[in-house]
């Protein structure tokens, strides 16, 4: 990070399935990224596969995997298919 440059915390809240098949610990993972970082450096950052996530939702607003997050905000991952 560049000096001087205050980091992002941003948390991922990731679904449960994902906790055994990936080796995370807990369904939310609290990172920290340079301003300007998307959702996806956020979850290349935290060792996730990008191809299985297709939308984010933040704030209760779907959002891109594009999306350039704000410092604090809480972000769910959804896969690209779900159901029951």
């Amino acid at each position: 990070m560049t000096e001087g440059v205050r980091p992002l915390r941003v948390t991922l809240h990731i679904p449960r399935s994902f906790i055994g098949c990936h080796r995370i610990k807990d369904e939310r993972m609290t990172l920290e990224a340079s301003p300007g970082a998307t959702v996806a450096d956020l979850i290349r950052q935290a060792g996730l596969p990008e191809f299985e996530f297709g939308i984010a939702v933040v704030n209760g607003h779907r959002e891109l995997l594009s999306y350039r997050p704000m410092d604090g905000e809480t972000i769910d991952l959804l896969p690209i298919i779900s159901g029951g």
